[in-house]
């Protein structure tokens, strides 16, 4: 579309637009000796252009001319008339003209390449995070610990996981999300690889010191989502958000599958201690990579081409241009910021539906193993068994992505109502084959099923609820809502344990032939109760575009 500028005398521009590119215009462009009227054509599109001033009208006799380039540009000669009035019906937009060229030949996107790095970021996240769930079975042994001491130590990761939560997306939006993540990944992988000591150090003087580590552990891991939501949100288009989100997400499933596959595997053949060693090990090779490869910003890389940085943030601004109109004006101090995302419907959602969907999630994770055993699996087996659920998720979370994507794409469904459905099939779909479980607790085979097919579904929540504060909070807010929400999240971290520990003990396993009932039946009933609350919040409050400016 033209602009229209009037430039007073001293060559600053008078717009109601906001000016963001400046160029010197020569001289000779502009003949200063005649004085040309304005004519009928120029009337009419003056009035017909949108960016025209309502305060002031066309003059009579202004000095007119007409230049192909950029909008808004400032003018250096000056009128006597004071002001200059530019008209161009047909400019070439500054995109147009510097807009570079698409790469040829064979090239990767750095923003796959970014993508790649959050996932496995993710991967190794929840690799350390599991690890302990796994590696606790045969520690328990070795040092005589009981339930109780199990239980404090597994939800002793979730205190300091609580604490970094909002920390971590201040700080990445403050200073980026590469140092943020490079920093919390060094620091978590150098925790795990000291655990075997740290354990050690706590049977013989004080178990405080293994408490105490695993605070750190979840302090490191704290900073993780909400770095990667603020990066993931400056390096994606909107148009690839969902598959490339659910790919992303899937990087939590894909370590947790890695954690209960190899951890059972290592532990009997090279002893538990190694599976610190290794897994620590390779986090720090991470953190090598991406502080050479990765940026915080499309615009900071140099390994970002020029047509890749030219897409991305023209998608980007395209995205905060769209906001709706109203959206509520974040600019006006961070504490009216944090009052308006509080009494947000939407923001509530965005909160309550991932710490609904999180409950049965982290107890998924904390005690597969265990539930395994009490099907009658064997620790060696138990791995294989535990990890097959995850594997189903891996493979199903891209896909419900792409489905997401496509669907919006190319049937032109709404953004919020696609998330809403995805929501409702992870919330509610899962859950509906948990109810189940009770009837097949004496078949390994077919609970292992039923736990395959819920989990395939509960991957659905990558393009749901799980993308609502992208979605509301936009590439400026992303990390800060993103980590509100997080840190919601781990309560069900602190709390699903000790309930589940106190089922466990205080409910016992009933057999006979009139009943059969089993503690793990509780335990999946409050699972399937809370998933539905969740899923009933976000379909009621849930939103799909940016709601703060």
């Amino acid at each position: 579309m033209s602009k229209i500028t009037r430039f007073f005398d001293d060559g600053t521009p008078s717009t109601a637009t906001d000016v963001k590119h400046y160029l010197t215009v020569p001289d000779e462009f502009y003949d200063l000796e005649s004085t040309p009227t304005t004519g009928v054509p120029e009337e009419s599109f003056l009035k017909s252009e949108e960016y025209a001033f309502s305060e002031n009208t066309p003059p009579n006799n202004p000095y007119h001319g007409r230049f192909a380039t950029v909008d808004l540009t400032p003018l250096t000669a000056k009128t006597p008339a004071g002001y200059y009035t530019m008209i161009d019906p047909e400019p070439y937009y500054k995109h147009e003209i510097e807009k570079p060229k698409k790469p040829t030949g064979c090239y990767i996107p750095h923003r796959v390449i970014i993508c790649t790095f959050l996932m496995f970021s993710n991967i190794i996240c929840y690799v350390d995070r599991v690890n302990m769930a796994v590696a606790i079975i045969p520690m328990a042994k070795e040092f005589n610990w009981s339930e109780r001491t199990q239980g404090s130590i597994l939800s002793s990761f979730y205190w300091g996981y609580l604490f970094t939560q909002i920390l971590g997306g201040i700080l990445s939006k403050q200073f980026g999300g590469k140092v943020v993540l490079y920093t919390g990944v060094c620091l978590w992988s150098c925790l795990t690889l000291l655990t075997p000591i740290f354990a050690d150090l706590a049977t013989k003087y004080w178990l405080g010191i293994l408490i105490f580590a695993r605070v750190g552990l979840g302090i490191g891991e704290g900073v993780n989502f909400p770095a990667v939501t603020q990066m993931f949100s400056v390096w994606v288009p909107k148009s690839e958000r969902s598959r490339s989100w659910s790919i992303i997400g899937a990087g939590t499933d894909i370590g947790t599958l890695i954690a209960l596959l190899l951890g059972p595997v290592i532990t009997v053949y090279i002893g538990w201690q190694w599976t610190f060693y290794i897994f620590g090990f390779v986090g720090l090779i991470w953190a090598g990579l991406f502080l050479f490869l990765a940026s915080s910003l499309p615009s900071e890389s140099s390994f970002c081409k020029p047509y890749e940085k030219f897409y991305i943030e023209q998608s980007i601004k395209e995205e905060n241009d769209s906001t709706e109109s109203d959206t509520t004006d974040a600019n006006v101090g961070a504490f009216r910021f944090m009052w308006n995302v509080l009494r947000s419907g939407a923001m509530w959602a965005a909160v309550l539906a991932p710490v609904c969907f999180s409950y049965g999630s982290y107890l998924l994770g904390t005690y597969m193993p265990k539930y395994m055993l009490s099907l009658g699996v064997s620790f060696a087996h138990s791995g294989y068994y535990s990890s097959l659920p995850y594997f189903f998720i891996s493979i199903c979370a891209p896909i419900w992505g792409f489905i997401s994507d496509s669907t919006i794409l190319r049937y032109d469904v709404n953004v919020q109502n696609m998330r809403k459905i995805m929501t409702v099939i992870s919330m509610v779909g899962a859950p509906f084959f948990w109810f189940f479980l009770r009837f097949t607790r004496f078949s390994i085979v077919l609970s292992t099923c039923l736990l395959c097919v819920s989990s395939s579904l509960s991957a659905a929540h990558r393009a749901g609820s799980s993308m609502s504060t992208v979605d509301i909070g936009g590439p400026k807010y992303a990390s800060i809502l993103y980590s509100v929400s997080n840190t919601f999240q781990t309560i069900p971290g602190i709390v699903g344990p000790l309930v589940t520990g106190w089922i466990l003990d205080e409910i016992p396993l009933i057999e006979s032939t009139i009943i059969s009932f089993s503690p793990w039946d509780v335990v999946f009933n409050i699972m399937i109760i809370i998933n539905f609350v969740g899923a009933i919040i976000f379909v009621a409050l849930g939103k799909g575009v940016p709601q703060y400016k």
